[in-house]
């Protein structure tokens, strides 16, 4: 007797089920769905924009001065402008940067030195990264690592920090 009555509990529920929490069910999946397709694309297109209008700073020049106490840096911007939001150099308390000129604009194909001298006695010697914060004309803010050594300068590409 109570299988009977199971069963006639259970059956409407189940032509509930497949007649409308099916195709019910399948639009509440669907909604998230094109929530995330429409983040990717938007995401995508921001992606596209900050490239097109990126700066591209290159290593010009880097100079020691003869008694060993400063060294002179020099950076072309072959991209579009610029403006610098930071310098500084991670880790090494021993260097600082004189010139560091925040909110500076950096026009396109101009040139921005920068002037670390030593806080010690010691000899400005190479082998450390400076790292150059400057956002475009859109407000996307980047950060720019240039690898400083006697033999060799190696700059690692621009990275995007934020998006406007």
């Amino acid at each position: 007797m109570e299988e009977q009555n199971f069963a006639e509990i259970i059956e409407p529920i189940k032509e509930f089920i497949l007649q409308y929490a099916w195709p019910y069910g399948l639009v509440l999946l669907a909604i998230p769905l094109i929530f995330i397709i429409v983040s990717l694309v938007s995401k995508a297109i921001k992606r596209g924009k900050a490239r097109d209008c990126a700066p591209q700073l290159d290593f010009l020049s880097f100079q020691v001065a003869p008694m060993g106490k400063d060294a002179w840096l020099k950076l072309k911007n072959n991209g579009h402008e610029a403006t610098i939001e930071k310098v500084y150099i991670p880790g090494r308390r021993d260097i600082k940067i004189s010139n560091a000129h925040i909110n500076f604009k950096l026009e396109r194909n101009a040139v921005y030195g920068i002037f670390c001298e030593s806080t010690t006695a010691a000899r400005l010697d190479s082998g450390f990264e400076i790292i150059v914060g400057f956002k475009d004309k859109l407000g996307n803010s980047y950060d720019h690592t240039f690898y400083i050594d006697n033999k060799h300068h190696e700059t690692k590409g621009a990275k995007l920090v934020s998006y406007a």
